[in-house]
């Protein structure tokens, strides 16, 4: 039986029917709307899914160094050597600091880049002694503190869509050019570092 012949009813009733009959039948077979496309910096991206800004970092140069959290200096006016110990007693932090919500990546390029033992944050610890024997009419500098990177580099920011961010800055869109920056790196390597000269 077709759907028309569902209705019997006579005069303008049965029309009316029949009519709200098609009416169903159709809202029941067409889509909904289609799935809205936006663009964001010339790339077309379904609706609900949020760009992401991605930074990538090149390293220009990296120069080691020495952060000194304390210091002191001890002269050994004798003829004989003499036996002389030093403890840390002053706490220093040292912070790198980057873009909030790009900590990881920064740090994944300073351990990669840089040094295995780069650290985005340290504080030198109290207590920490070393012992060193003086020989005689010489001057000992002793510093505390951590060893350290300072370094130049470039980074340059990317926009991109779903999976494009696995492979940027494949398949990425550039954010202006890169810009260049300079940090010092701590390390969690820390202790004295003694220098001995004549008095």
């Amino acid at each position: 039986m077709s759907i028309f012949g569902r209705f019997r009813m006579p005069g303008l009733l049965g029309v009316f029917a029949v009519v709200a009959a098609i009416a169903s039948l159709l809202l029941a077979v067409l889509p909904g709307p289609a799935q809205a496309a936006t663009t964001a910096d010339s790339t077309v991206r379904p609706h609900g899914i949020v760009p992401a800004h991605v930074k990538v970092y090149t390293l220009i140069s990296s120069v080691p160094t020495f952060n000194v959290a304390e210091g002191r200096s001890v002269i050994n006016a004798l003829d004989a050597p003499v036996t002389t110990t030093f403890t840390s007693n002053q706490s220093r932090t040292y912070t790198v600091s980057t873009s909030t919500g790009h900590q990881a990546s920064f740090f994944n390029f300073l351990t990669v880049s840089v040094s295995q033992n780069a650290t985005l944050s340290r504080t030198t610890a109290l207590g920490v002694s070393a012992t060193t024997v003086m020989p005689p009419r010489t001057r000992v500098l002793a510093e505390y503190g951590i060893e350290a990177f300072d370094i130049v580099y470039d980074v340059q920011g990317y926009t991109c869509l779903g999976s494009n961010c696995r492979t940027c800055p494949v398949n990425c869109n550039k954010n202006g050019g890169p810009t260049r920056e300079a940090r010092n790196v701590p390390t969690v390597i820390e202790g004295w570092r003694l220098t001995s000269t004549p008095a």
